[in-house]
């Protein structure tokens, strides 16, 4: 009897050794010859919370996303950038490299965050769901609710391995654990946290595994992050798909033009969104939005349309080319037009919908587009500036400009004004008037008068007045109050500049109703808020512009600004480059002021005054037909001309910029 216990207590023992072998050899066993796509194709389950096509998962949907998975299966890629616009199934991504890992490659997994709260929400909307409804997941993980497992919201473990959630937002959350693989989502959002860096944080917690992957996928924002200088080392790599006419092989890009698509400009085989416009619509807010009735992707090659149906087969059979040299680490953008839930009118719309909202514009780009936001808030050098000044004469329209506006901004010993005269796609200098003085003396009213009712002409003798006056309020209120209330047609508009970026960049009309003795008037007039911070970072991105070879037959690129030179040159030009935009750290967010880097700014302020008043006049949603009636009207000679008006003189003969900006 005795025998044959030691017999059962024998076998159960070896059973029990042979079962830990198996695991033991399971766990140390070099990972199956599969790459991520191959699993999730086999294995992985969309759940209904998470995705709009719930059911049996197939990379063949979203075929750009195959080779971005798979490269976490290359031994040569160390680190993966994805720059996708939204909606593209970036997240995915991210799931089925946790899930393959969890099922054949049991690691130490982090996927961070930019805040814990959106870790959370991933735990609860993304993980569960996934483990919940991908049989191969069941058993790996701990049951949902077991008290006996030690996990977390923010901690789960699976067999050999386990997965933490963390938010760039919190050093604490990054600390401590030594990490395989690091998984970022929206990375391009993440800020510095308490102890700095977010991404050189993470970048630590590899340091003891020699087969260690870095992965980080986002929607860009701007130019300035982190994660756009890791794209920028990439081999950066864009999709491209075979023409459904030529067969040749086509990028998918917005429009012509080279955008900030890395070496865009060198790749000749594009396919752009064209559209025909339809009758523009009005907002509640009362701007006029531009509509596409149609849109299509033209093969420049061969000038194919690829409507919708046909550019989804051609993403099928789509692959990725590096643009630049590869060392260690893989980049990939994508944007919407790969996406197989999007239409071509629908990102055309979106498109034209955010002209004339600087918010919506950035989003459409950012969200739709996949292209980061380039920020051209960096101070110019005055003296570039100075050098490619042009010779034509102050108070001439030159040609190309079309209409005028003008920007007054009010002193408490002068009035200075400037008057842009704006094209299609140009803008210059056009006048500049200082007129010294008490505002609160009615002859500096009258001189002001007198450069509204200015006529200009150009060189074919075409008469141009001011269409639009934007004079600011900050100073000596009443005063401009009871001015503007003498021109109450639609041309004086008073404004009023924000220190902070504004939803729109001139907001809705305010009513003011105080005269200058205080008393209320019923049909007072209106100001509008100005976002000043958005019409200097417009100068700016102008001024940024390299000046073209006109020898060698270059043109002037758009949104150039022309200015001209006389005696005042100089200061105009470092007037109008004096301020510099700065950007802080407050409480781990970045936040951006504009500082002066000389007393003297009031170029700056009048050129922003002066573009204010042409937003206001909605050119942006124009069509080619308006554009045309203005070109024809600047070619137009009245029978007789009117007498310009008389030049304004100054009350006092003190100057601040001299002569060809005094009259």
């Amino acid at each position: 009897m005795r025998s044959n216990r030691k017999y059962k207590s024998t076998q159960r023992a070896i059973g029990n050794l042979r079962s830990a072998v198996r695991m033991l050899s399971q766990m140390w066993a070099p990972p199956p010859d599969l790459t991520v796509s191959e699993w999730a194709d086999a294995e992985r389950k969309l759940s209904q919370e998470s995705s709009a096509e719930y059911g049996k998962y197939s990379t063949s949907r979203t075929e750009y996303m195959r080779e971005p998975m798979d490269a976490f299966n290359n031994p040569k890629v160390k680190r993966v950038i994805g720059m996708f616009s939204a909606q593209v199934a970036k997240t995915t991504i991210i799931e089925n490299v946790v899930a393959y890992h969890a099922c054949h490659d049991p690691s130490p997994i982090m996927a961070v965050f930019p805040t814990l709260e959106i870790a959370e929400s991933f735990s609860k909307d993304r993980l569960a769901p996934m483990v919940r409804d991908t049989p191969a997941l069941k058993g790996k993980f701990a049951e949902a609710g077991s008290k006996t497992s030690g996990d977390t919201l923010l901690h789960k473990k699976f067999s050999g391995g386990h997965i933490t959630l963390a938010g760039a937002n919190s050093f604490n959350s990054l600390a401590s654990r030594p990490i395989r693989i690091v998984l970022g989502d929206e990375a391009a959002k993440w800020r510095a946290n308490e102890k700095g860096s977010p991404f050189r944080q993470v970048s630590v917690r590899v340091r003891a595994f020699w087969n260690s992957k870095q992965g980080f996928f986002s929607t860009p924002t701007d130019t300035k992050n982190e994660f756009h200088k890791m794209w920028e080392e990439s081999d950066q790599r864009l999709f491209e798909v075979p023409c459904p006419h030529c067969g040749e092989y086509v990028v998918f890009t917005f429009n012509e033009e080279p955008q900030y698509v890395p070496t865009m400009a060198e790749i000749p085989n594009r396919a752009v969104l064209k559209w025909t416009e339809g009758k523009p619509i009005r907002t509640d807010d009362g701007r006029m939005i531009r509509r596409a009735d149609d849109a299509w992707f033209e093969c420049l090659l061969c000038k194919g349309r690829i409507d919708d149906v046909d550019r989804h087969n051609a993403v099928k059979q789509g692959r990725w080319f590096p643009t630049a040299e590869f060392h260690g680490t893989a980049g990939y953008w994508g944007w919407q037009a790969m996406s197989p839930f999007a239409v071509d009118d629908g990102i055309a719309n979106e498109w034209l919908g955010a002209l004339g909202s600087p918010v919506e514009q950035q989003s459409v780009k950012n969200e739709t587009l996949g292209l980061p936001w380039s920020e051209q808030g960096e101070a110019p050098d005055w003296k570039r500036l100075f050098d490619r000044a042009e010779t034509y004469p102050l108070r001439t329209v030159p040609e190309g400009a079309l209409f005028l506006t003008c920007g007054v901004d009010i002193q408490s010993d002068r009035w200075e004004a400037q008057v842009v005269g704006w094209g299609r796609n140009q803008a210059w200098l056009v006048d500049y008037r200082i007129c010294e003085g008490d505002p609160a003396r009615p002859e500096m009213w009258q001189h002001l008068d007198a450069l509204l009712g200015e006529v200009y002409q150009n060189s074919a003798g075409a008469d141009f007045t001011i269409k639009k006056l934007a004079i600011d309020s900050g100073y000596a209120s009443q005063h401009v109050y009871e001015w503007a209330r003498k021109h109450r047609f639609g041309v004086v508009q008073v404004v009023k500049g924000a220190s902070k970026p504004q939803t729109a960049p001139v907001g809705t009309p305010s009513a003011v109703e105080l005269s200058v003795s205080g008393k209320k008037v019923p049909a007072g007039i209106k100001i509008r808020i100005v976002d000043t911070d958005f019409f200097k970072r417009d100068l700016y991105s102008r001024l940024s512009l390299e000046a073209p070879n006109l020898e060698r037959g270059e043109k002037y690129p758009d949104n150039y600004f022309h200015i001209c030179a006389t005696d005042d040159t100089e200061e105009y030009c470092r007037q109008i480059t004096a301020e510099q935009r700065v950007r802080r750290l407050v409480k781990g967010y970045e936040t951006y002021d504009w500082e002066k880097t000389r007393p003297r700014n009031e170029a700056l302020d009048t050129w922003g005054y002066a573009a204010a008043a042409k937003w206001m006049l909605n050119p942006h949603w124009m069509r080619d037909q308006n554009w045309q009636v203005l070109e024809a009207e600047a070619r137009a000679v009245p029978a007789e001309s009117p007498k310009a008006s008389a030049p304004i003189v100054p009350p006092t003969p003190r100057r601040v910029i001299r002569s060809s900006f005094m009259s």
